[in-house]
């Protein structure tokens, strides 16, 4: 209901209440009528405009004076409530490069297990991370609001300032190890990387090695994965 037709039940009403009332105060010539009433018996003019004129004046400065206490009693009504913009929500499933091989790219779930490995050329957009195959599965870290997370497999260790990487390199086998504290989470034996198709075979450890880049990345606070466009 608008404001205007409440206004105007309210100034019905109070014509409706009004007008009988002052035609009674004005017959028995009650105050403020018997002022008016002495007036026009002086005058000589009982029913003259200026009787009404004044009639209505004085109705009119009734009702203004009842709207006006109405209002100061009256509570009022409460501001709509404001509605806040839904947050910006991150995408559920992310989309990130393969470290070395630049044609394939992981289909990975923010939260639990579920990563797939497809080509590239199916990602709808690249996420800010990188992933690497492990025997049995994947590893790899992606960027979050809150700053970098490691996975591998179902599992999500945020890289925050308690967590410590090492890798020792081996001819055959390196070992990535993660630690959270004085406590071991990650002990992860791999495959360095030998061949990689980016034709520079006088790369080092750190442009050619994931989980080298990683821990001395973290070690330095600086994980900057940059990922081309598909």
């Amino acid at each position: 209901m608008t404001a205007r037709p409440v206004r105007r039940r309210w100034l019905i009403g109070l014509v409706a209440v009004l007008a009988p009332v002052n035609l009674i105060l004005f017959a028995t010539e009650t105050f403020p009528f018997d002022v008016l009433a002495d007036w026009h018996r002086a005058v000589g003019l009982r029913y003259s405009g200026l009787m009404v004129v004044a009639m209505v004046g004085l109705m009119v400065a009734q009702m203004a004076a009842i709207l006006a206490v109405v209002r100061l009693v009256a509570p009022h009504p409460a501001a709509p409530p404001t509605l806040a913009a839904p947050p910006v929500s991150a995408p559920e499933t992310l989309w990130l490069p393969h470290h070395d091989v630049h044609a394939r790219v992981l289909r990975l779930p923010r939260t639990g297990p579920g990563g797939a490995e497809t080509d590239r050329s199916q990602a709808p957009r690249l996420d800010r991370g990188y992933y690497v195959s492990v025997p049995g599965g994947f590893a790899g870290m992606f960027d979050t609001a809150q700053g970098p997370v490691f996975f591998l497999d179902d599992r999500r260790i945020p890289l925050d300032d308690s967590v410590r990487c090492t890798v020792t390199p081996g001819r055959r086998r390196s070992v990535f190890r993660l630690w959270r504290g004085d406590s071991l989470d990650v002990d992860l034996s791999y495959a360095p990387p030998t061949d990689i198709d980016v034709g520079d075979a006088f790369s080092s450890a750190f442009d050619r090695d994931f989980f080298v880049w990683l821990a001395e990345s973290h070690a330095e606070g600086r994980h900057q994965p940059a990922p081309e466009s598909p």
